[in-house]
């Protein structure tokens, strides 16, 4: 029989998604955050598979797995597991990329209405007793203006189907991967990043995080945006760098932003964000249906059982049926 250990959770213990899944190749799943930090790592050693969703898989603790063949991560981002020790052990990292492109890019449009039209603002003020408060408050025209696109992948391609009813002049879309063959839904401008930040009234972030784009939106970025530029941030909060990001605020070069990810989660040590209005915050929930919930349980689960039955996972990070070479990092 196999073992298979979950290390932390944070969907309340319903393990029925992934059970169903497991049972083709006959394994027994653990709850391994249930037993103590050192009992966890005992039983990670004897593990076949680890699904993981936050904790921090780092070169010491895998350097202890004796069986692993697989770490498949709960969500898209992987930068909490050090895929070279992996890797160097011959055990495949999967991840879990396309169960929420809909929910992400939902979320993503909610924000961006929400702080174009002052929606939290305006609630909180009529809950207070404030009345014909729009009056004095700046609310654009969403129509006519345009729309920024940074990162064209699934939640990006969902994202601008999802926003194309808005009656935008322009679709700015900068992104490597993109070209006008696979936009998906009516004209939009590939373009550099200078352009996107020089030319959008608004910017939807849907990029991964890599090192390459730690404070990729960093105080040069903001000086180049158009005054009065809206932010919308559902990817990850490293991906801007958050002083620049008040700065801009608080010199009105941005006259809002909708966050839903930040560089310190929860963001407890900035008691600042919550002095600017024009801000409007979520908790890192924008992958979060419950449909999404069951998807990305089953596929996380289904990564493991295929590597169990001799196979590739559906998305890994680096392939482990070509040679490895350290160039792969």
């Amino acid at each position: 029989m196999f073992r298979v250990v979950v290390t932390d959770d944070r969907f309340a213990g319903d393990y029925a998604p992934e059970l169903g899944v497991l049972e083709a190749c006959d394994a027994e799943l653990v709850a391994g955050y249930e037993l103590g930090t050192e009992n966890l790592r005992a039983v990670c050693a004897d593990a076949d598979a680890i699904l993981v969703n936050q904790m921090v898989l780092d070169a010491d603790f895998i350097s202890g797995l004796r069986r692993c063949r697989v770490i498949s991560r709960y969500g898209t981002g992987y930068e909490k597991v050090d895929v070279r020790a992996a890797t160097e052990k011959g055990i495949w990292v999967a991840r879990v990329p396309d169960y929420c492109y809909d929910e992400v890019a939902e979320h993503a449009l909610a924000l961006l209405l929400a702080v174009t039209r002052r929606v939290s603002l305006l609630d909180r003020q009529v809950r207070s007793g404030g009345w014909n408060i729009h009056s004095s408050l700046s609310i654009p025209r969403l129509s006519g203006r345009s729309l920024g696109i940074l990162g064209y992948g699934g939640t990006g391609r969902s994202f601008h189907r999802k926003a194309s009813g808005l009656g935008f002049s322009r679709v700015l879309i900068c992104d490597h991967h993109a070209d006008h063959h696979n936009v998906a839904v009516g004209e939009a401008e590939i373009v550099d990043f200078q352009t996107l930040l020089a030319q959008s009234d608004i910017i939807s972030i849907h990029i991964p995080m890599r090192q390459e784009n730690y404070h990729l939106i960093d105080a040069d970025a903001f000086s180049k945006m158009k005054t009065g530029a809206v932010l919308i941030n559902t990817a990850r909060g490293a991906l801007v760098d958050q002083e620049a990001l008040l700065a801009a605020l608080r010199e009105e070069k941005l006259s809002a932003a909708g966050l839903d990810v930040f560089e310190e989660e929860p963001p407890i040590g900035d008691a600042r964000l919550s002095s600017y209005p024009q801000l409007v915050l979520t908790d890192h929930c924008a992958y979060y249906s419950e449909e999404s919930i069951v998807e990305l349980k089953q596929k996380c689960a289904e990564n493991a059982l295929l590597v169990l039955q001799g196979k590739a996972p559906a998305s890994f990070v680096v392939d482990l049926s070509q040679t490895f070479r350290p160039d792969n990092f």
